[in-house]
């Protein structure tokens, strides 16, 4: 069992999606020049946005040794011309392998680097190749895993159980989908190409039993 920081950089909620683009262009260098991708290509430090109720929620999510290669990037908060820094979150979460299985959703996953549109229209069978798709989510999850030093001593298994939505722009396959993992995994986390700059996200689609197991952690500084 290991127990893992984070933190979440959260900024003022926006209607306005051009804020959100332009300001990933302001934040996403500094990202790719502070994360150094771990072995595997994992980056630990991931900007990212979701919509709720017509407002856009922007945040940056740090994991590990993520949190103190950002400190130049918490210094340019403040600064931002785009969008209003609210406040940072240090927490922990537990990451695990069970002997039960855990129900999540993966928005705007990108499994594989590049698909041509004629691929993606004549040979992608989604029944078919869910047997890929598993094998490549999987090794996806143990690239998160070995990011975070976590060590495995049981086998991960993992059962994609619906792929809700499909879509192809600029030669970038995009799924969401629903899947069950016997790893406990952190909300907001991403897996896949393009994890560092908001695919892929990983949510909870159900209360977890870890409730039971553990008491609420607090949130506490770490640094």
């Amino acid at each position: 069992m290991k127990q893992i920081r984070l933190i979440k950089c959260k900024f003022e909620e926006t209607d306005s999606l051009t804020s959100i683009l332009d300001f990933e262009k302001f934040i996403f260098p500094k990202i790719l020049e502070l994360s150094e991708a771990t072995e595997g290509g994992y980056p630990l430090i991931q900007f990212k946005w979701r919509e709720q109720r017509r407002e856009f929620l922007p945040l940056i999510l740090c994991i590990e040794e993520g949190i103190e290669r950002a400190f130049p990037i918490f210094d340019s908060l403040n600064n931002s011309p785009y969008l209003n820094f609210r406040d940072i979150v240090v927490y922990k979460r537990v990451v695990q392998i069970w002997q039960e299985m855990f129900c999540y959703e993966l928005k705007n996953w990108q499994p594989i680097a590049h698909m041509s549109y004629a691929d993606f229209l004549q040979s992608f069978d989604f029944q078919y190749d869910k047997v890929k798709l598993s094998k490549i989510l999987l090794q996806d999850i143990q690239n998160f895993l070995n990011a975070v030093s976590f060590e495995r001593c049981m086998e991960t298994n993992i059962v994609i159980k619906k792929i809700a939505h499909a879509s192809w722009s600029n030669e970038q396959l995009q799924i969401s989908l629903l899947f069950e993992a016997n790893v406990s995994l952190p909300d907001f986390v991403g897996l896949g190409y393009g994890a560092e700059r908001g695919m892929g996200v990983v949510l909870s689609r159900q209360k977890s039993n870890l409730e039971k197991i553990f008491p609420k952690m607090s949130s506490k500084p770490m640094i």
